[in-house]
């Protein structure tokens, strides 16, 4: 899913929409998005405010894919690459807004830390391909395509943990380790966030529309 929605994302001119029926586009949002709205506003228990957020973030991602996909206001360049930073963004947020609320869970007083420690991650995690360019293209390429040992032992430990992460999340708590899992869903949304974060940002910093034709080492990933 975090591929092909990067293909998606960082296409120069077209999304999905282009190739494919309206209703199909909504269809894909309104249950990609969707689902990640209502698991962050049930998990790790009920809170209509969290389930709100996150239904309005989705509408407003579902309006955005349209308006692309209908190919409206085309010589407005600017604009369809701020569409395609809020996409991207959207469901990055709901992911980190799950995070968020596990480790809420944890800890409770500590919200608004919780908020401002991961927001500000990754608020730096966003800006950091046009502070670092060339790290940043290491770092993506990381992401995507692991060259170290490091890279392919966390890509490992992923999709190993992502798998299990609801029989985890029903069986622990049966064995008195709730906590565990209110450990492991924070640090792996979180992360995933935060590196999701970095790699769409460094994809779509390379499109920008006022990036200068010339070569140069924040164009390279």
């Amino acid at each position: 899913m975090f591929r092909t929605l990067k293909r998606m994302l960082t296409r120069p001119r077209r999304l999905p929409g282009g190739s494919a029926p309206l209703w199909q586009v909504i269809a894909m949002v309104t249950f990609g998005w969707g689902g990640f709205a209502f698991i962050l506003g049930f998990v790790p228990t009920y809170s209509p405010v969290a389930l709100w957020l996150g239904i309005a973030v989705c509408a407003v991602t579902v309006v955005a894919f349209a308006t692309i996909s209908l190919e409206l206001w085309p010589e407005r360049v600017l604009l369809h690459w701020f569409k395609r930073v809020f996409i991207s963004n959207s469901w990055l947020f709901l992911v980190l807004g799950i995070g968020i609320r596990a480790w809420t869970a944890l800890v409770p007083e500590w919200f608004w830390g919780w908020v401002a420690l991961f927001g500000g991650m990754c608020l730096f995690a966003w800006a950091f391909p046009a502070l670092y360019p060339r790290l940043s293209a290491r770092l993506y390429r990381e992401q995507m395509y692991p060259e170290t040992p490091l890279g392919r032992g966390c890509l490992t430990v992923a999709w190993f943990l992502f798998p299990l992460g609801p029989s985890l999340g029903i069986y622990l708590p049966r064995y008195g380790y709730g906590n565990l899992r209110l450990l492991l869903a924070g640090v792996l949304f979180t992360v995933v966030a935060i590196g999701g974060v970095q790699a769409f940002a460094h994809q779509l910093w390379r499109r920008r529309p006022w990036a200068q034709a010339e070569p140069s080492a924040e164009r390279e990933g």
